[in-house]
């Protein structure tokens, strides 16, 4: 009787074929639960608001959502009143339209939306 010592090496390639399948499998769904994970985070608001303060505005998007505002509320009683029409959109898309005729800009730290006067405006004063 004659042992091949071909089998063990047979055996061997098999497990590292299935190795192979299970890193590659892994990795898959790793990307598929990054991808919910993204999906998941960004949120929609609806807002149809006429002649409101930005203060507001805030007040609705912080209602619809879990993110909360940073502001200077004397910069922000100087932007006058706004009008924001939005359907089903991401709150960046909210903010745009808000903010746009403003001189605000945004920044989104975790869920904390940081409000600061364009930087344009900061100079201008700083000139008279």
């Amino acid at each position: 009787m004659k042992i091949s010592l071909n089998r063990p090496v047979a055996v061997l390639t098999g497990w590292t074929q299935l190795l192979r399948v299970m890193k590659l499998t892994a990795v898959m769904l790793f990307a598929a639960f990054l991808q919910v994970s993204a999906n998941g985070y960004s949120q929609k608001v609806t807002l149809h608001l006429e002649n409101v303060s930005l203060e507001k505005v805030f007040k609705e998007i912080k209602r619809q959502s879990d993110f909360y505002f940073l502001y200077n509320n004397n910069e922000l009683k100087k932007a006058g009143k706004v009008t924001v029409h939005v359907k089903e959109v991401s709150i960046e898309e909210a903010l745009y339209e808000s903010l746009s005729s403003t001189g605000f800009t945004y920044r989104i730290v975790d869920k904390t939306i940081v409000l600061n006067p364009m930087a344009s405006n900061r100079v201008l004063k700083n000139l008279f």
